[in-house]
């Protein structure tokens, strides 16, 4: 049982460096990038009409 969780703990570890590898790897500079500005983008379909209630 020890050896199971021993070689489990190794492969958890392999995939976190592996994760951690992806995050920070420049190929996926570009799609972090446009999905980080994805609050600031403008959308107008959301946008309600302001109506001037002040009688």
């Amino acid at each position: 049982m020890s050896l199971i969780l021993s070689i489990w703990t190794v492969v958890a570890f392999l995939m976190f460096l592996a994760i951690c590898l992806w995050a920070w790897s420049s190929a996926n500079k570009n799609e972090f990038d446009a999905a980080a500005h994805i609050p600031f983008d403008e959308d107008d379909s959301m946008e309600t009409p302001k109506e001037n209630h002040h009688g």
